[in-house]
């Protein structure tokens, strides 16, 4: 069952649009500027794209050679774990079973026997009846019919595997794939490929995905804290309303790609999410209030550090040096460098510096999309436009 928090989590992110216009308030050539109010709570998430794998899967093989005689399964059907899904032939493994077990009821007489004469001889070798050399003999018998009796005990063991082998049964619940070999073929045997089905596990599922160095300190961190709670997308963009978990953080950033490997486990009753797709995955990691987010087209990058222009009341611009956080689609949070009521230049980035003076047009909040954003104006500079 879904929880609470994460009800309000999936809401908050799928009716995201619905809070932009908070946002608007803090750009030049966006929206009219409304110094007071221009922060939101807002949930710091982190999107990857991920792909799938069963956390358990198993191929179905035969083991012992035989013809195939039954197939207890529909292509593609769920099963329970204990379900029988093939059987092979079992008529010869029994009749070697039988075999088996009859010979060790006869050398279990023969122990029997041989260790009776050695308990009646031996108090007749104290009073030297017999020789030594005899009651010896008696003793090796004995010992020879014990080892025969644990060689047959081994073989009737074995003869007993080999018939279970004749009965495969699902070793956990999941979901079957189509059958590979037919009813009425020879199966199990020496250098062929004996695998007859692949069951896997598809509740719950893994995503794994790869954050950059950007993301890994607060990634972990969290972590650490306790539960990072993780969200899969589903292919039609909605967020799927099982709540996740990440439990597992690899040891080692990949150097030629600067990523670190996490895995998230996501419940999957409904068993929509199948091994083997690409998928988005968000992760969870807090709310953080009077966050300030800026349109992404609003900052530049300028040797190895993430600007942006502020308007000042003398309209000249500055360029001013921020932390970025997560994004959230075309908006990303500022983290340092930026406090609300602060005029940012959204357009025109490239026909202006640091000192530039400029003619700002601000857009109608009234020119609004149906996304919820508003439409903006073009810019005119007053240095080269």
């Amino acid at each position: 069952m879904t929880s609470a928090p994460a009800e309000q989590f999936i809401q908050l992110a799928n009716d995201f649009t619905q809070q932009m216009p908070f946002i608007r308030f803090l750009g030049i050539n966006i929206e009219d500027i409304t110094p007071e109010t221009v922060t939101l709570t807002f949930p710091m998430k982190h999107d990857f794209v991920g792909n799938t794998q069963s956390i358990q899967s198993v191929d179905i093989t035969a083991r012992v050679e035989g013809y195939l005689i039954d197939r207890n399964f529909k292509d593609g059907q769920n099963v329970d774990k204990g379900d029988l899904l093939f059987v092979i032939d079992p008529r010869a493994f029994q009749a070697s079973l039988d075999e088996a077990k009859a010979q060790l009821e006869k050398d279990r007489a023969a122990l029997n026997y041989s260790l009776e004469q050695v308990a009646r001889y031996q108090p007749l070798v104290k009073k030297q009846y017999i020789t030594t050399d005899e009651y010896d003999q008696y003793v090796t018998q004995s010992d020879e019919a014990l080892a025969a009796v644990k060689a047959d005990e081994a073989q009737v063991v074995q003869a007993e595997l080999n018939l279970s082998y004749c009965y495969m049964y699902a070793p956990f619940s999941g979901r079957i794939g189509r059958r590979l070999v037919d009813v009425g073929n020879l199966v199990g045997v020496t250098g062929q490929d004996n695998t007859l089905a692949t069951l896997v596990k598809l509740d719950p599922i893994y995503v794994y995905f790869s954050p950059t160095e950007r993301d890994i300190a607060i990634l972990s961190r969290q972590y650490n804290k306790g539960k990072l709670r993780a969200f899969a997308v589903l292919p039609d963009e909605k967020i799927y309303h099982e709540e996740g978990y990440v439990d597992f953080i690899d040891n080692t950033v990949d150097e030629s790609t600067g990523t670190l490997t996490m895995r998230a486990v996501i419940p999957n009753p409904e068993k929509i999410i199948l091994p083997g797709q690409y998928t988005k995955i968000k992760l969870y990691v807090e709310d953080k209030p009077n966050a300030v987010l800026v349109p992404q087209k609003a900052l530049k990058s300028q040797q190895g550090e993430n600007i942006v222009y502020v308007l000042g009341s003398d309209n000249k611009v500055k360029s001013t040096k921020v932390t970025i956080g997560s994004d959230y689609k075309q908006y990303t949070v500022i983290n340092k460098g930026l406090k609300a009521g602060d005029v940012i230049v959204t357009n025109g980035l490239q026909k202006i510096q640091d000192g530039s003076e400029v003619d700002p047009k601000y857009a109608n909040s009234n020119n609004k999309n149906s996304d919820g954003t508003v439409m903006e104006s073009n810019q005119s500079g007053k240095n080269g436009d």
